[in-house]
């Protein structure tokens, strides 16, 4: 399996090969101690993170994480674009890449790409997509989120519009990066708001 893993190393990562090559940039861990294998396996240490691995597929792996007293849980490592990140499933390792690969943009690349998710200002998406750009446009975190959402009574299953959820936003944490948004929209001629659409 080792050219698999090989292979899945290959894109520019924090990604260290604990048998004298490399992958990426990774660096120690502070004490310079790093385990070189584990029950005869190689051990990778991706993120900082000591992994060996189980099975290596197109762009995700089924790993074991190794823990500070030797034993092990298992994880998903999902590549994306060169990143990589870990999550209990193939899906939240993929959202947790996804995450990385967003937080690397731009302020401006962010905003074109929001715009190009949410095209139009006064039509109704999911709020659990809002949920997750207002981290990619503000860096807020997980829990953060979830109490300003608990706090209003948003609920995840619900849905929203751009202009709600800015005027919703533009007044918590980093709302000036929200407000940034409202003016974007505005370059690109927001049509005036409709008639029964409240903020």
């Amino acid at each position: 399996m080792d050219a698999e893993i090989k292979r899945f190393l290959s894109a520019t990562a924090t990604v260290t090969a604990t048998t004298g090559y490399g992958y990426g940039s990774g660096s120690g861990d502070g004490d310079g101690y790093r385990i070189t294998r584990y029950r005869q396996k190689k051990v990778y240490y991706i993120d900082n993170i000591p992994c060996v691995f189980k099975s290596v597929h197109n762009n995700w792996a089924s790993v074991e994480i190794i823990n500070a007293d030797f034993t092990t849980r298992p994880a998903i490592i999902a590549k994306l674009d060169g990143v990589y990140a870990h999550g209990r499933t193939v899906k939240k390792a993929f959202a947790s890449a996804l995450e990385k690969d967003m937080d690397s943009m731009s302020d401006e690349e962010k905003k074109a790409c929001f715009l190009s998710e949410f095209p139009d200002y006064d039509t109704t998406y999911k709020n659990a997509d809002f949920f997750g750009w207002h981290h990619t446009i503000t860096g807020s975190c997980e829990t953060g989120r979830e109490q300003f959402a608990r706090d209003r009574g948003i609920e995840m299953a619900g849905k929203m519009t751009v202009r709600e959820f800015v005027e919703l936003t533009k007044g918590s944490y980093c709302g000036d990066k929200i407000a940034a948004l409202e003016a974007w929209y505005e370059t690109v001629k927001i049509p005036p708001q409709r008639p029964g659409i409240t903020q």
